[in-house]
């Protein structure tokens, strides 16, 4: 008999979160809003290939795939603010899932959105 594969499941548990778009030093817009995330591990290859490349990985989340994010967004969760360092599609999780591994911003963005 074949033996079944080990399936690796991903959980959206940990929160929402918004990614955003930015102009100049600004927030515009909002892309997504309500996104469930689950966080990960930064492993430690991970932060050491970034701190090569002179940045430092803050987090690692896992979001259901979506359209229409990129690099140059910004992640807000619980209004912290990160730069959106690297985006990975993860088909062989179940459910297919995307990685964001997020930089913790310093020098925050100014919110010029507009509500309601």
């Amino acid at each position: 008999m074949p033996r079944r594969k080990e399936t690796k499941f991903v959980t959206f548990n940990d929160g929402c979160l918004e990614i955003c778009k930015v102009q100049g030093r600004k927030i515009v817009e909002t892309k997504q809003e309500h996104v469930r995330f689950g966080y990960r591990t930064v492993g430690i290859k991970r932060f050491y290939e970034a701190k090569v490349l002179s940045s430092q990985i803050d987090e690692v989340v896992a979001v259901l795939p979506m359209e229409d994010i990129s690099t140059m967004d910004v992640c807000i969760i619980r209004g912290m603010q990160y730069k959106i360092v690297q985006i990975q599609n993860k088909y062989d999780q179940t459910p297919p899932c995307m990685f964001l591994s997020l930089e913790k911003i310093t020098t925050l963005y100014e919110d010029v959105r507009e509500y309601g």
